[in-house]
């Protein structure tokens, strides 16, 4: 995925950033690349003066994966809990369907006037941190349940959209096995 846009802007895509290269003054050409199949549905191309964050996690198979947060407005602080709720949920859902399916590229959010979307390895992101509380537990009920799409619609998805309820029922009922994971018995119910 190669895009082009006017300085300061950035790209943030599917895959991993190859490099940037500049065509003519004044311009950047963002090169993206994804080594892993994709539904054309997922392909996310997110244009804005983004500043970024990223952490480490190491996934359960061991796997280095970036967690990478590409955003707008929300003060550093806000930024950082996010990403480390993104970690703990990635480390909770890898206990249930193994290993994040794109370990070998990013989890990516990008910040987005939209509230959200499980585009492959850049989740659309607009909660602007708006937390669920269960049982005292908060928790970032639309980043968990956007997440849970990578395992179920974006490495395991539906031949036709009149099945597409298995991708939402699945991501429904992983956000239950996510509360009873970090929060016990009662949220969980």
């Amino acid at each position: 995925i190669n895009v082009t846009v006017p300085k300061p802007y950035f790209c943030a895509s599917n895959g991993i950033l190859q490099g940037i290269t500049e065509p003519r003054e004044g311009f950047q050409t963002y090169h993206w690349l994804t080594k892993y199949p994709t539904n054309n549905y997922n392909i996310s191309i997110n244009i804005a003066k983004y500043k970024i964050l990223e952490k480490n996690y190491t996934s359960v198979d061991g796997n280095i994966v970036p967690v990478v947060y590409y955003y707008l407005t929300m003060p550093e602080g806000r930024a950082d809990s996010l990403v480390d709720m993104a970690i703990g949920m990635l480390k909770s859902l890898e206990k249930y369907y193994g290993e994040y399916p794109f370990a070998k590229e990013k989890f990516g959010l990008a910040e987005t006037s939209y509230w959200g979307m499980e585009h492959q390895t850049i989740n659309s992101y607009g909660n602007n941190f708006l937390l669920s509380r269960r049982e005292g537990f908060e928790f970032d009920q639309l980043m968990l349940h956007e997440m849970t799409h990578e395992w179920w619609g974006n490495k395991v998805t539906c031949n036709d959209w009149a099945d597409f309820w298995i991708h939402e029922g699945i991501g429904t009922y992983s956000e239950a096995l996510y509360l009873l994971d970090v929060a016990g018995e009662d949220a969980y119910h």
